[in-house]
């Protein structure tokens, strides 16, 4: 691939013969790009180190520099590892795996709906390689597959899943593949007159003497 020849190239060029490629190539321009990232660490809090020493006026607050220094060097470090992962081509790939999840309904044809998203993700020109499209939940209202694939940057991932976004819906509404949406149904019950209970007359009528237990009537 050029983008392994342009990595390749540019290593020999310092004097480098080490293939990204293999393990080997892999861990030891893992070390350069650490004794880098260590390097660029340590010339950043000199840096930081040398304005603040130099400040006599105290116009530089010093939690601000010691914030300030501290965020540049996370920022070197996350440099430093992107640009590596960009070189060696596993992690690249690794990096670049595209997930697209597909809302179809439990009355669609399972296997028809698989073939569908297979055939657009590898007739797409960005998508370098399909693994598959396994089926990952049996939801409340939908059957969802998930589609992988892989390409070559995440520049290309998210152009790629945009596109087969849109094709798939368009082609499912052309099969009456059903793309299933959130429903609720709401149901109001409403009591029938004279469904309640009567009360019964004894409960609010007055008790007499003669109700009363022990006592005899006269």
């Amino acid at each position: 691939m050029a983008h392994n020849d342009a990595t390749t190239f540019s290593l020999q060029s310092l004097g480098l013969t080490f293939d990204p490629n293999t393990l080997a190539g892999a861990l030891e321009l893992g070390g350069l790009f650490l004794a880098v990232g260590l390097v660029l660490h340590l010339i950043v809090g000199r840096l930081f180190g040398f304005l603040v020493a130099h400040d006599k006026d105290g116009r530089i607050d010093r939690l601000t520099a010691v914030f300030l220094k501290r965020m540049v060097q996370v920022l070197v470090w996350v440099f430093v590892a992107t640009l590596y992962a960009k070189t060696v081509p596993a992690l690249d790939r690794m990096g670049t795996a595209l997930l697209a999840s597909v809302s179809i309904g439990y009355g669609s044809d399972i296997d028809r709906a698989r073939a569908v998203l297979l055939e657009l993700a590898r007739a797409h020109p960005l998508a370098e390689e399909v693994v598959g499209c396994p089926m990952t939940m049996l939801g409340g209202s939908s059957v969802d597959f998930t589609l992988r694939a892989r390409c070559k940057d995440a520049g290309d991932a998210a152009s790629l899943r945009h596109d087969l976004l849109e094709q798939i819906k368009k082609r499912f509404d052309a099969e009456g593949i059903e793309i299933p949406y959130a429903r609720q149904n709401v149901v109001l019950h409403r009591p029938e007159k004279g469904s309640q209970r009567p009360r019964q007359e004894h409960e609010d009528r007055p008790q007499h003497k003669h109700d009363h237990p022990g006592q005899k009537s006269p």
